[in-house]
Order: C-alpha cells, then structure tokens, then sequence
C-alpha cells in the first residue's frame, strides 16, 4: 500500500468513528452534578497545587533562561513539562 492510501484511508476511517462516536453519544445527555462538598475539596487541592508550584518556581530576572521555570527542589532539576501547569493557573485566576 502506498503512503498516500494508507494515509487517505486513515483519515476516512477516523472521519467514519466520529460521526459513529458523536451519533452514539448524542442521546446521551446525563451529567453527573457534583456536591457543593466535592467542589470545595477538589478547588483546596488545586489551589494548594498550585501554590506549590508558585513557591518552586526560579526567581531569576537577571537570567531570562531560567526565570520562570519550576524547579524541583530535591533533585535540583528544571522538569519540561511545566507548561501543563498553565490551564491549572489560568483557572485559578478566572
């Protein structure tokens, strides 16, 4: 098979499960309503997250490399993948 077919063929087939997948689920319409409890547990625990993460993160302004970044403190490293921690902020601030 050739590379142009397999690649058309993969995108008709992924085109053919989403309208399966969004035909299926759209006679679903239950949502599950979470207490008043659970929503005041979940955002403490966010919060006390990102407030971790705030105190981890290099204060540098002299060093525009790093300034900004979270270390980790026990190992002294710069972990890459603190850009996922920008949604968790951005809720915080809305």
């Amino acid at each position: 098979m050739k590379r142009r077919n397999f690649m058309q063929n993969s995108a008709m087939a992924g085109l053919g499960l989403s309208f399966l997948s969004g035909s299926m689920l759209s006679g679903c319409t239950s949502t599950t309503e979470h207490s008043a409890e659970f929503k005041k547990l979940t955002f403490d625990l966010l919060k006390d997250w990102c407030d971790g993460m705030i105190r981890m993160q290099v204060t540098a302004p002299a060093n525009p490399k790093v300034h900004g970044l979270l270390e980790y403190p026990v190992c002294e490293t710069v972990h890459t993948r603190c850009f996922d921690a920008v949604y968790l902020f951005l809720y915080m601030v809305s």
